[in-house]
């Protein structure tokens, strides 16, 4: 695929970006081929990392390998933010969060920091369940 057939109207489509992905699926990293595609997605520049960022909630370990890969290519200040952004978001698997950290933690970000899984784990739940902390309805109508 050709850098051209990426950019339509001068603008990447979402479509164009993953028929790239499904070209570069299964190529072993350093291998011309993956290199030479990876360039010509990094072209694209931020439509492309949104894509790759999404292919983190996919379960296909082919998927999950190339975004991995890529993410950690990519410049930091273009996928740093998408990627908080996916880390937030209720419905991404842990397996992608998972990953999402790993690219995380490669671009200098402290993956510990409690910030990041603010809003994303009900802390009040997590003490109720463990017996820390009694629920709010309770602990207020007790004298």
């Amino acid at each position: 695929m050709t850098a051209e057939r990426v950019h339509r109207g001068g603008e990447a489509t979402p479509e164009a970006v993953d028929e790239l992905l499904d070209a570069l699926r299964g190529l072993e990293v350093g291998a011309p081929a993956l290199e030479l595609g990876l360039a010509r997605l990094f072209a694209v520049g931020p439509p492309a990392y949104s894509v790759l960022v999404d292919r983190l909630a996919s379960e296909d370990e082919e998927d999950l390998a190339l975004a991995l890969h890529a993410l950690k290519r990519a410049p930091s200040p273009d996928v740093v933010p998408l990627l908080l952004a996916f880390l937030r978001a209720d419905e991404t698997p842990a397996l992608g969060k998972g990953l999402a950290l790993a690219v995380l933690e490669h671009h200098g970000l402290e993956t510990t920091d409690p910030a990041l899984f603010s809003a994303t784990l009900d802390l009040e739940a997590i003490w109720e369940a463990q017996g820390k902390r009694q629920p709010e309805s309770t602990a207020q109508h007790e004298p």
